[in-house]
């Protein structure tokens, strides 16, 4: 039981404290403490919430939902503290989960009235294809009713959807731009394996829409006619932060054309690079004139890589316009995810003596000019003494190179 009785601590000081807590069962003590201590640890344990289906049956879901109802009925302070909501729009097999179309997750969604970012996402558990996303037209209208109103709150700045299919990109706009909601602009939105039937609008149509004034934006998809139809629904010169996962040379082009082409006021820039076709680079980033982070993540582990797969000649391709440009660029990072045989086998086409290769000119050109880029090199193995083996090896490759730059080695 909580005391009154504890020592009185200026209440600004146990919100410092509290605040650098970041273990589950401490902040479950610290609520205990007392009620100065109680709030805001209470905050931090419920900031996160997550709605998952029961891996047994649909009756057990709606019995689950149905006393969490009746929890946030008697504890109303829980949901007033979650702030990021993820509702597991998934099942065991394709099509329609049941539990989603019940009555109950209704009810449950409105006791969440303080939320911040919400996610939507039929891939959590992994049970669900990749290529059969969740048809958002499909569900049942109290159930798409129930999802649009809590995406639809006031206090709600970013959304992510994942696995998701419209049946086009007026509905897509409808669920994240609402008539007369009251809720600000979003700030951020992350589209994950999201599609729409019909991507592409009229002129008439496009000029109706309201478009989104988005920070940022992720973008992970291999439709790249669902991202050419973006521009539609993003206004793209806001934009200051992205995060692309490149997916398929299509879609690196399209990208490209659509978004990069037009970020003037880009200042941070993810581009994980998923696709094999590493003979041309079709993007370019040497007008981004206020560019100041990069990060390029890709990895050589994949087992069925091509054999004319050279992302570091991509890379070098990519990076070459930033060199001599007059961008604001603070931070460089190149994340590689290695196996020790590409440390270990620097003649073989894939390893990492052959990616790093083209980076070396670049690399001494930066630091001619007083700039260290930073590389991450993330070694996948659970055999320790393999890691111990594989790291050393790096930092020999790095000298036999002669690239100037900062290591940094990662088990993963």
């Amino acid at each position: 039981m909580a005391s009154d009785t504890a020592p009185a601590f200026p209440q600004e000081l146990i919100n410092v404290i509290i605040a650098a807590v970041d273990d589950t069962r401490a902040l479950k003590a610290c609520s205990l403490v007392s009620r100065g201590f109680c709030a805001p640890a209470q905050a931090l344990l419920f900031e996160y919430f997550e709605l998952l289906p029961s891996s047994r049956s649909w009756q057990d879901d709606c019995l689950a939902l149905a006393s969490l109802d009746a929890l946030l009925a008697t504890s109303p302070h829980i949901s007033d503290h979650v702030r990021n909501l993820t509702i597991d729009a998934g099942g065991p097999n394709e099509g329609i989960p049941a539990w989603i179309t019940a009555d109950e997750l209704a009810r449950v969604l409105l006791r969440f009235q303080n939320l911040v970012t919400v996610t939507l996402d039929s891939e959590l558990q992994g049970a669900r294809p990749a290529e059969s996303a969740l048809d958002w037209s499909t569900l049942p209208e109290p159930a798409r009713a129930a999802l649009a109103r809590t995406l639809a709150q006031t206090t709600v700045t970013a959304v992510a959807l994942r696995g998701l299919c419209f049946s086009s990109l007026l509905e897509l706009h409808a669920l994240l731009c609402p008539p007369a909601s009251g809720r600000p602009q979003l700030r951020e939105m992350s589209l994950c394996n999201v599609n729409c039937s019909q991507a592409l609008l009229n002129g008439h149509q496009e000029e109706s829409l309201n478009k989104l004034q988005l920070e940022r934006l992720l973008l992970s998809t291999d439709d790249d006619e669902f991202v050419e139809s973006l521009q539609s629904l993003v206004q793209v010169p806001c934009l200051q932060r992205m995060q692309l996962v490149l997916r398929d040379k299509d879609c690196e082009e399209v990208m490209q054309s659509v978004f990069l082409l037009h970020t003037h006021a880009l200042r941070q820039l993810n581009i994980t690079l998923e696709h094999q076709e590493t003979e041309t680079c079709n993007l370019a980033l040497g007008h981004l004139k206020k560019l100041e982070t990069l990060e390029i993540q890709l990895e050589l582990i994949t087992d069925f890589r091509v054999v004319d797969y050279h992302p570091g000649e991509w890379v070098a391709t990519l990076l070459s316009s930033l060199v001599h440009s007059k961008c604001a660029l603070a931070r460089l990072t190149l994340q590689i995810f290695v196996g020790p045989e590409h440390v270990q086998h620097p003649l073989e086409p894939n390893s990492l003596v052959s990616t790093l290769q083209p980076l070396v000119p670049l690399f001494h050109a930066w630091v001619a000019a007083q700039f260290t880029p930073l590389l991450t090199i993330r070694v996948a193995s659970y055999n320790i003494s393999e890691i111990s083996t594989a790291k050393g090896a790096v930092l020999e490759v790095i000298g036999e190179l002669g690239l100037e730059t900062k290591v940094e080695l990662v088990q993963c």
